[in-house]
């Protein structure tokens, strides 16, 4: 009969307070230990967004497949329940993904978790580098060169990205050396 809304309870703008971001993690967390969806481990995780219909990766499987001697999977986070993701993201030692909504998931990492996001240099948007600060995350990012110039939001939020292989693996390799991820892939010998 009756439903009661706010408005969105932000601070300046896309800035979350993290008065709510203590709120969610205290409501949500627990749900963490929940055994009743069962969830594939991924200690390292690659959130794609091949399920939406801008800011795609244009050489994701290229991409995915570099990942693999790192030991990442990949995930559509529209393919799993609230409980699966939160169960997936408090276990994580590693996230990355492109800016998009998929990143909300920070918010379910557990404090010093590695968070890493890839931005078009075109369209770089601080909100996930914030929830990520307010919980305790490790922030890294990574900027790709555009395609096409970005003149506003509006065409940065559409325009895909081409992520450069070669820094992710620069930072994964980074990561590896800062005991940060344990992964398969031998690095170069130094003499």
């Amino acid at each position: 009969d009756r439903l009661i809304a706010s408005t969105a309870p932000r601070g300046n703008y896309t800035l979350v307070p993290t008065w709510l971001c203590d709120y969610i993690q205290s409501l949500f967390m627990p749900l963490a230990d929940a055994d009743d969806e069962p969830v594939e481990e991924m200690p390292y995780i690659y959130i794609s967004r091949s399920d939406s219909s801008f800011r795609n990766v244009l050489n994701e499987k290229e991409l995915v497949e570099n990942l693999q001697p790192y030991g990442f999977k990949t995930m559509i986070s529209s393919q799993y329940s609230i409980k699966q993701k939160i169960r997936i993201f408090a276990n994580a030692k590693i996230v990355m993904g492109a800016c998009g909504a998929g990143l909300i998931n920070f918010m379910f990492c557990k404090p010093g978790t590695t968070a890493i996001e890839i931005f078009n240099e075109g369209f770089i948007l601080e909100p996930f580098y914030d929830i990520a600060n307010k919980v305790g995350l490790d922030h890294r990012y990574i900027i790709c060169k555009g395609n096409n110039k970005i003149k506003d939001a509006g065409s940065g939020q559409r325009e895909h990205v081409r992520i450069e292989i070669d820094k992710v693996t620069d930072l994964l390799d980074k990561l590896k050396k800062e005991n940060k991820l344990e992964s398969k892939k031998k690095l170069p010998q130094v003499v």
